[in-house]
């Protein structure tokens, strides 16, 4: 898969052209590629990461023209984002395989991506009821296409993937695990459209879009997505709509239940799943079992996979193909230790705390509604990631590092500033 940084030549072009723009043109340069990035994050991993490639080349130029800082983040935060950056190296101590875990530790370096959103993106911020609607879209877009593949199968993937339901995660669409989701992030933003809407019949249409998400989701046949959006979408919609939320709710209950009935097609891909909840807590006890046998430093960072083929019984030899514990807290303490482990939950959870703090202080309505959203998407990434390593999967950690870069540029704004 294409890395983000491998994009060298067209983004030393950009870099020389930005440093001889001015603010207004290196503005519509943004603008252009935080477009470009709305529309790929649920359809093209390799689109995105060309975009968030060239965010991060021409960032030098804007910090020497503005001399912008990263305002919201206190020290604290910033010295602990800078640990947890450089904590994998510390784990090549323990590492059997260093080759191995290098590869991971340069996806890990997605994480810059926080700061440089955080930077860049108030310089476009008038333009981000467009955004959202561009990333509804496109959501929309690949829900449509999972969903089609309910009916037409390979014949639908084949100008893809030749593996049928799962399409070549570097080309188009991801992976059916990881496009669900991402496709939560879609769903959680189409509800905050739906609220913002003030015409009846775009709050219908983006409505529409919603429920279509949904029934994507549902079609990728992957069960910790759809749990997760359903309560996370359920408590957004009762946030936010209020009684009619309730109504809301109600009527997609009794449309699922209808469909469930009526065509159990529509349900199959969801009854069929890969991993069964054994073979998961037989994963989770290697991750355990990796933690206790290397408790500060942990076995090295992604090297799950060479842990087990040198622990695991021979009644589980089917595990060796994983490679990692399916489960972010796991996956940390395993292969970084109690060092890495405590720095993780020291930045996420400051992360949470802010982001909390921002949505019960804020006292403009539509600025109070962004944080909601935000905190839920948040909370829905991490309560799934207790069951998947969402964090290792480019496709699913890049669109949720643009999120918190997203809501530290937009912590920024005064009250009501948002509304522009």
């Amino acid at each position: 898969m294409t890395e983000i940084y491998q994009f060298t030549a067209p983004g030393c072009l950009i870099l020389c052209y930005t440093f001889s723009m001015k603010n207004a043109k290196y503005a519509m340069l943004l603008t252009l590629i935080y477009a470009l990035a709305c529309v790929s994050i649920p359809l093209s991993i390799s689109a995105l990461e060309l975009s968030l490639g060239l965010l991060v080349l021409s960032l030098p130029a804007f910090l020497k023209s503005s001399g912008q800082r990263t305002g919201k983040w206190n020290k604290f935060t910033t010295i602990s984002f800078m640990l947890l950056l450089f904590i994998p190296f510390l784990s090549l101590i323990n590492s059997p395989d260093v080759s191995v875990s290098l590869p991971w530790i340069r996806r890990h370096f997605f994480m810059i991506i926080i700061p440089v959103v955080m930077i860049t993106a108030p310089q476009v911020g008038r333009h981000w009821k467009w955004f959202l609607g561009l990333f509804v879209g496109a959501s929309t877009l690949a829900a449509a296409y999972a969903v089609l593949q309910i009916f037409f199968g390979e014949t639908l993937s084949k100008p893809f993937f030749w593996k049928g339901y799962y399409v070549l995660s570097g080309a188009f669409f991801s992976q059916p695990n990881t496009l669900a989701e991402v496709l939560t992030l879609g769903f959680l933003a189409a509800i905050l459209a739906t609220w913002l809407a003030r015409p009846l019949w775009i709050k219908l249409i983006i409505s529409g879009c919603s429920l279509l998400v949904l029934a994507g989701i549902i079609s990728t046949r992957t069960r910790t997505p759809l749990v997760v959006v359903a309560v996370a979408g359920t408590w957004l919609v009762v946030k936010l709509f209020g009684k009619r939320g309730v109504m809301m709710v109600l009527v997609v209950l009794i449309l699922i239940l209808a469909a469930n009935q009526s065509n159990k097609r529509l349900f199959w891909r969801f009854r069929k799943i890969d991993l069964n909840h054994v073979t998961r807590m037989q994963i989770w006890h290697y991750g355990i079992r990796g933690f206790a046998t290397h408790p500060v430093l942990g076995i090295g960072y992604g090297n799950f996979r060479e842990f087990l083929k040198t622990h695991v019984d021979k009644s589980h030899q089917d595990l060796i193909r994983f490679n990692h514990a399916h489960c972010n807290i796991l996956e940390v303490a395993a292969t970084t230790g109690i060092v890495g482990l405590i720095i993780f939950l020291l930045f996420w959870g400051r992360v949470a705390w802010d982001m909390f703090n921002a949505w019960r202080h804020s006292r403009d309505q539509v600025q109070k509604a962004v944080f909601l959203v935000i905190f839920t998407a948040f909370l829905a990434f991490h309560a799934e990631g207790l069951t998947e390593c969402t964090l290792k999967d480019a496709e699913v950690a890049l669109p949720f590092y643009i999120l918190v870069g997203i809501f530290y540029a937009t912590w920024k704004y005064r009250p009501g500033k948002i509304n522009n």
